[in-house]
């Protein structure tokens, strides 16, 4: 099984946790002392939580029951290793620490963009999570490789455009507090209609189109996080148990 997942924090922290693993008063916990609770919790491999020294989005890569693929293991660094981690409803999130919830998630309903879930079979894994470091330039090369010509060309072109036509429209709008309304409306706001379309036409052009759809996957195919699950069968948990 493979499966890619997108989460974002305000708070420089991801976690990986299965609601179910939680206990009842988790919410209330949470509230009152979000370190204690989690930490309790990570200590007890119900959830992991790590800092990412950077507000932001990040992607996840996960196997169960498989082994990473080959072209990202060379790019691998561990950051940590769990004998049993905890999946007992079968629903594994990846989400901004700040999104942590049991029963209660109107917040990550509220900003859905900050975290995904996936379906794993319910139990107890080995848990492994890497962090993938790529060298400079890797993304950019590996994207030309996969882009025609004209996509290459279209997608520099207007990656220049759009920022160059954000600031034309934001000198726009401060002029119209500036300007008398009628010198606004008959000499900035016809500049500002053209330049606001062509930066819409130019976004819709096929070549640019495709070259954001091949940008967005490999996002997921060269994540920045890797997480390998192997399921424990029960022979295996007890052998372990035993001293």
């Amino acid at each position: 099984m493979q499966r890619s997942l997108s989460a974002g924090t305000d708070a420089a922290g991801l976690c990986i946790f299965d609601p179910a693993a939680m206990p009842g008063d988790f919410d209330g916990r949470l509230r009152e002392d979000p370190p204690a609770a989690l930490d309790e919790l990570a200590a007890a491999g119900r959830l992991y939580r790590w800092e990412t020294g950077a507000d932001g989005s990040y992607t996840l890569g996960l196997w169960v029951d498989k082994a990473m693929p080959s072209d990202l293991r060379p790019h691998a660094q561990p950051l940590a290793q769990l004998p049993a981690f905890q999946i007992p409803g079968g629903r594994l999130y990846f989400a901004g620490i700040e999104y942590v919830f049991r029963d209660d998630d109107a917040f990550l309903k509220k900003h859905p963009h900050m975290g995904q879930s996936s379906d794993v079979p319910a139990g107890t894994y080995g848990f492994e999570l890497y962090e993938l470091a790529y060298p400079e330039g890797y993304h950019e090369d590996l994207l030309n490789h996969r882009l025609t010509h004209a996509e290459r060309r279209a997608h520099a072109a207007i990656n220049v455009l759009l920022p160059v036509g954000g600031v034309l429209l934001a000198v726009a709008t401060v002029l119209m507090f500036v300007l008398s309304l009628r010198s606004w409306a008959t000499m900035v706001l016809p500049f500002a209609a053209i330049v606001l379309l062509v930066m819409l036409a130019s976004t819709r052009l096929p070549a640019y189109r495709r070259a954001r759809q091949v940008k967005r996957s490999m996002a997921l195919e060269q994540p920045d996080y890797a997480l390998v699950l192997r399921r424990q069968d029960e022979s295996s948990r007890g052998a372990r148990a035993q001293p």
